[in-house]
C-alpha cells in the first residue's frame, strides 16, 4: 500500500484558532492536524521521508492571498457558517499580515500518534502552527500537501462552498446539473471572457445597474402603439430570466445559461423577488422548492408558449429547471454597489478568479520618459501592481490583464486609453486614501494636473516607479530573448 504524492483533508473546527471556530464550538482547540488512521503510519512516514532533517515543509504567499481573497466573502458575511470573531475587520488584519510574508515561508514539521490517529504538527510560532491556524475557516478550508521531490513538501490552502458529500465537479457542471455561480475577481481579470468560454452559444446575457429592476429582470405589462391605427394595447413583455426559463423548458435535452454581468450594481433581493426561492436547487440541478405564478398575465405568456398541457402550466407553478444555470460576474472592489444579503450569497457557488498576465491584451503605452518612451501593456500593469501590493491595496483592486484590450493599444488610441481609464482609476479608486508619490510625482496635486502633464508629452511618473519599471522591462526582455533562443 502506497501513499499517493498528495495529501488533502479539509480543515476542521478542532484545528483552528479559537477566533474562528464555529460559534457553538467550546474549547481553544489543538495544534496538531489529522491526516489519517494510525493504522497507516508506515505509508505517511514514508510520504514525509521520514520526517528527514533535510526536509523542506513550505507555504507560498501568493497562495495564503488567493485564499484569502476566495474566503472573503464568507469572512465578511459568514453565510455558511457562523463563527466566534470573524468580522471584516478581522479580514482585513490577516490579509496585511500574509501581505508583508516573503514569497515562501518554511516551518518545522513532526507528528504525533495516539494509536488511533495520525497527526502532524509544526513548532509553536511556525506558520502552520499560527497564522494558518488563524485564517483557515473550519468546514470549508482545505489544506493539500503535495511531494514535489523526495524532501520537499509544499502546502496549500484552498476554499470549497459546497457540500463536502455532494461535490460539484467540473465535468458535471455545465453538461447536465443545472447550477447557480458567481465568478468574481479584480477589475479586467477576465471574467467576462471566462463566462463566454462556458456557456457556448446557448445563453442570454443581461447587465445589472442601479436602476434595474423586478420588471427589466422577470417582465411586466408595457404599453405599445400600433402603428396603423395609432391606439395603444397592452401586452407583457417578457425580461431575460424568462426568455431564457421558456428555451430550457422546451428544450430539455439543451442546456442553457443565463448570464448577468455586474451583478451587486443591482439591488438583487429586489430584482429576483419571489425568483430567489427557485436558487436552491435539489441533487439533480433543479429547484427543489418551485413557487406558485401569482402574476396572471405572466401565468398566460408562459401558457401561450409552453401550452395548456404543460405540467408547470398545469400546477400553475414555476422552477428553473436542471438544464438551465445561472453565472453572474461581480467586482468585489467596486465602490456605490449593493451589498449581497446572506440569504441569497448561499444559493450560489462563488468562484474567485486570479489575476494572470501570462494572457492579456498586447500594445506599447506612451509614458514619455526620456530613458523609456514606451513600454509594453504587461510590464506597466505588472509593475504598478506591484507597488499597489506595497501599499497593501487589496489584490482586488488591482490591475487585471484584460483591464483595456488589445483595441485600446492601438496607435492614436492607447494615449487616450491609459491616462483616461487607467490613471483616473488609480488616482480616484486603488490609490485614493493610499500615498500616490509612489506612483506618481510629488509636484503631481490633481487629476486635472495629471491629465494636462500627460497631454503635454511630459513625464508624469516617480523616480523610484521608472527605476521599477525600467528593471520589470529588462527582466521581461532578457525572458523573451531567452525564450526566443530557445
Amino acid at each position: 500500500m502506497t501513499v499517493s504524492v498528495n495529501i488533502s483533508r479539509p480543515l476542521v473546527d478542532s484545528f483552528v484558532h479559537r477566533k474562528i471556530k464555529l460559534l457553538k464550538t467550546k474549547g481553544a482547540g489543538e495544534a496538531k492536524f489529522h491526516i489519517g488512521s494510525a493504522e497507516r503510519s508506515s505509508d505517511f512516514d514514508s510520504f514525509f521521508n521520514s520526517y528527514s532533517d533535510e526536509n523542506i515543509y513550505y507555504f507560498k504567499k501568493k497562495n495564503l492571498l488567493e485564499f484569502l481573497l476566495k474566503a472573503k466573502f464568507e469572512f465578511y458575511y459568514q453565510f455558511i457558517n457562523k463563527y466566534k470573531e470573524v468580522s471584516p475587520e478581522y479580514w482585513e488584519s490577516v490579509y496585511e499580515e500574509v501581505l508583508a510574508l516573503p514569497p515562501e515561508i518554511n516551518f518545522k514539521l513532526s507528528f504525533f500518534n495516539d494509536g488511533k490517529r495520525y497527526y502532524i504538527r509544526s513548532e509553536s510560532g511556525d506558520i502552520f502552527n499560527d497564522l494558518v491556524r488563524r485564517i483557515s475557516l473550519p468546514l470549508i478550508s482545505i489544506l493539500t500537501i503535495e511531494q514535489e521531490d523526495t524532501n520537499k513538501f509544499l502546502f496549500t490552502l484552498d476554499v470549497d462552498f459546497t457540500d463536502s458529500s455532494k461535490p460539484i465537479e467540473v465535468e458535471t457542471i455545465g453538461v447536465g446539473k443545472g447550477y447557480n455561480k458567481i465568478i468574481y475577481g479584480a477589475p479586467g481579470a477576465g471574467k467576462s471572457a471566462l463566462v463566454s468560454e462556458i456557456v457556448g452559444e446557448n445563453y442570454i446575457r443581461t447587465v445589472f445597474h442601479p436602476e434595474t429592476q423586478y420588471s427589466d429582470f422577470i417582465g411586466c405589462l408595457k404599453p405599445h402603439k400600433d402603428s396603423s391605427s395609432g391606439s395603444i394595447t397592452y401586452s407583457f413583455r417578457k425580461g431575460p430570466f424568462i426568455q431564457i426559463l421558456e428555451k430550457a423548458l422546451l428544450n430539455p435535452d439543451t442546456h442553457y445559461f443565463l448570464v448577468i454581468e455586474e451583478l451587486n450594481r443591482a439591488n438583487t433581493a429586489a430584482v429576483f423577488g419571489e425568483i430567489f426561492q427557485l436558487l436552491d436547487r435539489d441533487d439533480n440541478g433543479n429547484s427543489e422548492y418551485p413557487i406558485v405564478i401569482q402574476d396572471e398575465d405572466l401565468y398566460e405568456v408562459l401558457k401561450l408558449t409552453l401550452g395548456s398541457e404543460h405540467t408547470l402550466i398545469e400546477k400553475r407553478q414555476l422552477i428553473i429547471p436542471s438544464n438551465l444555470s445561472i453565472i453572474a460576474t461581480m467586482n468585489s472592489s467596486d465602490q456605490a454597489v449593493f451589498p449581497l444579503d446572506t440569504a441569497f450569497k448561499r444559493r450560489w457557488i462563488f468562484e474567485y478568479l486570479p489575476i494572470d498576465f501570462a494572457n492579456c491584451a498586447t500594445g506599447e503605452v506612451p509614458i514619455y520618459h526620456v530613458d523609456l518612451p514606451n513600454v509594453d501593456w504587461k510590464t506597466l500593469a505588472q509593475t504598478i501592481n506591484t507597488i499597489l501590493v506595497q501599499l497593501k491595496v487589496v489584490e482586488d483592486k488591482l490591475i487585471g490583464p484584460w483591464f483595456i484590450k488589445h483595441s485600446d493599444l492601438v496607435e492614436g488610441q492607447a494615449e487616450q486609453t491609459f491616462i483616461g481609464k487607467i490613471c483616473s482609476y488609480l488616482w480616484d479608486d486603488a490609490l485614493k486614501y493610499k500615498n500616490k508619490d509612489e506612483i506618481f510625482r510629488s509636484d503631481i496635486y490633481g487629476y486635472g494636473q495629471l491629465y494636462q502633464r500627460y497631454s503635454d508629452k511630459k513625464p508624469i511618473f516617480s523616480e523610484k516607479f521608472m527605476e521599477m519599471l525600467q528593471t520589470t522591462q529588462n527582466l521581461d526582455t532578457d525572458t523573451s530573448d531567452k525564450t526566443e533562443t530557445e
